[in-house]
């Protein structure tokens, strides 16, 4: 393993200077988060210039309950963030994430990340339980709040500093009245899991069909240069420079049971067959078999609606590399 920087919270975009940034503008009252007179976060003056959602097409909910001011940029695919990573970052997560997954795990003595979350130390002082599932919500009503849009604003667990923990936040305007989730920090990294999908330009998938001879493959492929992440043809033949074969993917979705390790940290399901308490505890999704053809993308925590799927180890490998959806986001990273 060796030192990786990632940011503490989703991305977004710094829409002066067009360039993906990290950062926090939310405003403090003690402990409390800054809100106005009808609820809503108050921002810093300069969140105007980092919208986060759609970006400049969600310019109309500012000031509202579901304005995305502050919050991460989502609807961007992977070749849509590239050139916006600038000085040295890039947007592949794949590989840090995993190795802060296996930190999580080491030091909770335990592959279940959503195992309930119990701040009590043992008696010999060591974790206990998980890091829970918090940020879970109603699909349904979370597509009438925002269409599937950011409601957690970046660095709303700001101030556990390194710490992990958990922070209560109220959302304003959810279907049925004010709701509140319980977000998740583990070492400063938040919502580790269970609220956007994560982009990982670092991993690419290639799936071959089922046939009469072949029960049909999915190889898991990773690279360790963000000079040359790509994101190739959905039917291209050829294996984009730079990414090399770590494994074949189980042939069947399911919750994961065995895995396998890359020397540069790199970890995927090797088989299915565990359950969300059992194995690694969390679920792979792959393209159907009869249908697979070519490369697809990864994506990686899963998003708030996917409940005891969801995780540290979770691998969604059924679109393309060119995916983009309004609840699936970036992390920034140098390394």
């Amino acid at each position: 393993m060796t030192r990786k920087t990632c940011s503490p919270w989703y991305g977004t975009i710094d829409i002066a200077n067009n360039i993906a940034v990290s950062g926090c503008w939310l405003q403090w009252v003690g402990n409390e988060i800054k809100r106005d007179a009808n609820g809503f976060v108050s921002l810093l003056a300069s969140a105007t210039n980092f919208r986060g959602g759609s970006g400049a097409s969600d310019a109309a909910k500012d000031g509202t309950y579901n304005s995305m001011l502050g919050m991460p940029r989502t609807s961007i695919s992977k070749a849509g963030v590239r050139p916006l990573c600038k000085n040295g970052t890039h947007a592949g997560a794949g590989r840090v994430y995993t190795e802060i997954a296996w930190l999580q795990r080491i030091e909770y003595a335990s592959m279940h990340c959503q195992d309930t979350y119990n701040e009590t130390l043992t008696a010999d002082g060591f974790h206990q339980g998980g890091l829970g599932n918090g940020t879970s919500v109603d699909g349904t009503q979370w597509n009438t709040w925002g269409g599937y849009r950011p409601f957690i604003p970046c660095g709303v667990t700001a101030i556990l500093g390194n710490n992990t923990g958990r922070v209560a936040y109220t959302i304003k305007g959810w279907t049925g009245g004010d709701k509140v989730v319980q977000v998740a920090s583990y070492r400063g990294l938040e919502t580790p899991f269970e609220y956007l999908w994560l982009l990982a330009d670092d991993i690419l998938i290639h799936c071959s069909p089922e046939t009469a001879d072949d029960p049909g493959h999915c190889t898991a492929y990773g690279c360790t240069d963000p000079t040359k992440f790509a994101s190739p043809a959905d039917t291209s033949t050829a294996i984009p420079a730079g990414y090399e074969r770590i494994t074949e993917l189980p042939t069947a979705e399911g919750y994961q049971w065995n895995f396998g390790f890359s020397y540069d940290g790199f970890t995927f399901p090797t088989s299915v067959g565990g359950g969300a308490n059992q194995g690694l505890c969390d679920y792979f999704w792959r393209v159907a078999k009869a249908t697979a053809n070519g490369w697809y993308g990864a994506l990686l925590s899963a998003s708030a609606t996917y409940g005891a799927y969801a995780g540290f180890g979770f691998l969604y490998a059924s679109t393309r590399s060119s995916h983009s959806h309004a609840s699936g986001g970036f992390r920034l990273c140098r390394f």
